[in-house]
């Protein structure tokens, strides 16, 4: 009787989805840009950041494509030995640059909020902390994930010897990091939608 799963990959169906969404963004970004500098005239920093943000994400699901075509998203006991390396290193490095990629449009949003208040900008320390906690959450999820061994290359050498913090402690990080990802995301929705609008954007 074989106990061992079938050998499928469900790579093709990551890349799908990830170029997909690379795909729908690309427009809005163009979209963006181009409004902001031929309708309100009003190019600033939110802008370079949200073009940050999508460079990064075309970098992150290139690096994820790379990942796949060396056995990432294949079980791994039919992963060729050669490739589980390489397999391995790209999925590892891939998610620093994933992750900022998802935190600059939120300082983005937030530079964005800021020009809408106008002079009266109530709220605005408390919006510069929301950001503040994402990036630090953020910052100490991948920070663990490549000092949670030693050597930090054990991530992609997994059959040399190394010394490991339980996964737990990643695992608790990750968490947090995730809900204050969420939450940082709720709260400047409703801060768009409460805050008074004065005008044209400031070009910040």
């Amino acid at each position: 009787m074989n106990s061992l799963p079938p050998d499928e990959s469900r790579g093709h169906i990551i890349n799908i989805i990830a170029w997909t969404g690379v795909a729908l963004s690309i427009p809005f970004i163009l979209l963006r840009i181009c409004s902001r500098l031929f309708v309100t005239r009003s190019l600033g920093w939110s802008d370079g950041i949200i073009v940050l943000a999508g460079m990064l994400n075309i970098i992150t699901v290139a690096l994820t494509s790379v990942a796949i075509s060396y056995g990432l998203g294949r079980h791994n006991v039919y992963i060729p030995i050669e490739h589980v390396v390489p397999a391995l290193y790209y999925g590892a490095i891939l998610r620093p640059i994933g992750i900022t990629a998802y935190c600059l449009p939120k300082l983005s949003v937030a530079i964005l909020l800021i020009g809408l208040m106008g002079p009266v900008r109530r709220g605005v320390w408390f919006l510069w902390l929301v950001i503040a906690i994402l990036f630090i959450t953020s910052a100490l999820s991948f920070i663990l994930l490549f000092a949670q061994c030693n050597p930090p290359d054990h991530l992609w050498h997994p059959f040399d010897k190394a010394e490991c913090f339980p996964d737990y402690i990643l695992d608790a990080v990750t968490y947090v990091a995730g809900c204050e990802y969420l939450s940082s995301y709720l709260i400047l929705v409703k801060l768009y939608l409460t805050i008074p609008k004065h005008g044209l954007l400031s070009p910040i």
